[in-house]
């Protein structure tokens, strides 16, 4: 049972932290327009630019990993049994897929970003509008990109967790399974 929900978790939670987060920020923004309580909005903060340019930096951090990972992980396909074991079994279109559709919502979230940074001359609905849409992409991003990055460093670095057998370089019933959650729940 906690299996179960753990690997729902691992499917869903990519989606549903974003959608949590975006939606405490709408009830923020409506009780501040509300005035039941006395602060300000995000974009209101004097310091507001300067996130929006270190989130753009963030984000162009995480894309690069992923462009250092990806060549790493193709480049090492035939050294580990466990990689060959996620190379075999693993739907790679559906695994490109989602890896693409990172990258695609990081590079969107960017130019959200920068399109943000022009404060001064939006109006305020369409301001909210960017925010929210922007915030649910920043935290789908920062999910999504958790998710893979921690599959594909755990997959590089499975024979120094112990993962494949000493002897014979074997992968283990345990490790099989294992691995073949992950691959799935990814």
């Amino acid at each position: 049972m906690l299996e179960k929900m753990k690997y729902t978790w691992k499917k869903i939670y990519a989606y549903i932290l974003p959608t949590f987060f975006t939606i405490a920020y709408l009830v923020y923004l409506f009780c501040i327009y509300e005035e039941w309580i006395d602060c300000k909005a995000l974009q209101d903060s004097k310091q507001f630019k300067d996130m929006l340019q270190t989130l753009v930096t963030f984000m162009s951090i995480i894309l690069s990993v992923f462009g250092f990972l990806i060549p790493s992980f193709l480049g090492s396909k035939g050294e580990s049994a466990t990689l060959k074991y996620f190379i075999k079994y693993a739907d790679m279109k559906l695994f490109a897929a989602k890896l693409k559709n990172i990258v695609a919502v990081g590079l969107v979230d960017i130019f959200i970003t920068c399109i943000l940074l022009l404060t001064d001359i939006m109006p305020p609905i369409v301001l909210n509008i960017m925010l929210i849409i922007w915030l649910w992409l920043l935290f789908f991003f920062m999910c999504s990109s958790y998710r893979f990055i921690s599959l594909m460093i755990s997959l590089l670095l499975t024979e120094k967790k112990n993962f494949v057998q000493k002897a014979g370089n074997n992968v283990s019933e345990d490790v099989k399974r294992k691995l073949h959650q992950d691959i799935n729940s990814n």
